[in-house]
């Protein structure tokens, strides 16, 4: 059984992630490490209590010597959550914090599988991938988010449970590409017109608005914890589960040098396939645009 170390574990989205992995009982050991060391060990010691009847996971906060032989990373690290207008606001920041992560990790576990969290998510997770020289499928960005808020839109609008939805939406985080071609209700194919189509994507789009309004200064902590969970099981015990990912793109839709999100295969050893879509020319031209803003982003912090 696998070690993972969380860094960011005495926030929001990483506490939660260590919770949602630690019910699965399927790790030997969990680490919490935050630079709010406090936060981190209280977060450990509510976690030993809550978990215990259900599983056998160690969950202990460490310094960073504790990070040392974990062979998987979640980065929730971030600066601490304020109202913005889209994710990229955080980046200045972020991208501070990330260099000296991505330090931590190349000099406490080399070997490890990195799953990137902090925003925005698909430009960190490439300096990540610059910055530790680590091969490309074991750095992996979590984008999954996306999706389950695709699949939720989808079910609202159709008065259906989100467990009968399937659907994958890809690209940048926060700018999300529907495919609609993806949908299955019950294993159905519905057929939207294009003013539901429109209908479903302002759903997605003004749900991050209105909760943003809410100045209720937290991320959305269980939907990434949960994704973060179900993504880290992938690779621990893998099923054959198709993710959207943000990976680090080699040639697939024609796009390299940049991380997007897409969808995957994962197994112990990371990405094991970039699953390569049949999109349309529109959908095409979104991805690729995507990737476009992203290297943007990259290059300002080059000087």
């Amino acid at each position: 059984m696998k070690k993972v170390a969380i860094i960011g574990g005495g926030g929001t989205v990483g506490s939660t992630a260590a919770f949602c992995l630690a019910r699965r009982n399927i790790l030997a050991e969990i680490v919490l490490f935050d630079a709010r060391e406090n936060m981190a060990r209280s977060h450990a010691m509510d976690l030993e209590q809550a978990v215990g009847h259900a599983a056998e996971t160690i969950i202990r906060a460490g310094d960073v010597d504790a990070l040392a032989g974990a062979e998987i990373v979640i980065i929730t690290a971030g600066v601490p959550e304020r109202r913005v207008a889209s994710r990229n606001e955080f980046l200045a920041g972020n991208r501070v914090i990330i260099r000296e992560v991505s330090r931590l990790v190349r000099e406490k576990c080399p070997d490890a599988v990195i799953i990137t969290a902090s925003n925005p998510i698909d430009v960190l997770n490439y300096e990540l991938y610059r910055l530790t020289g680590f091969p490309p499928g074991k750095i992996i960005g979590l984008a999954e988010n996306d999706s389950v808020r695709f699949r939720w839109a989808v079910a609202r609008h159709a008065g259906v449970p989100v467990s009968a939805v399937s659907a994958l939406a890809i690209g940048e985080h926060g700018e999300s590409i529907f495919l609609f071609d993806t949908v299955r209700i019950h294993g159905k194919r519905p057929d939207f017109s294009r003013a539901v189509k429109q209908e479903i994507r302002e759903m997605v789009q003004n749900w991050f608005r209105q909760y943003q309004e809410l100045d209720s200064m937290r991320s959305s902590g269980w939907t990434s914890g949960e994704n973060l969970a179900a993504l880290t099981a992938e690779l621990v015990r893998p099923a054959g589960r198709v993710f959207v990912c943000s990976a680090i793109m080699q040639g697939q839709y024609g796009i390299s040098d940049v991380s997007l999100g897409v969808p995957v295969r994962l197994g112990p050893e990371g990405i094991r396939e970039i699953i390569e879509l049949p999109l349309s020319a529109d959908e095409l031209s979104q991805l690729q645009a995507a990737a476009r803003r992203i290297r943007e982003m990259l290059a300002c912090g080059e000087h």
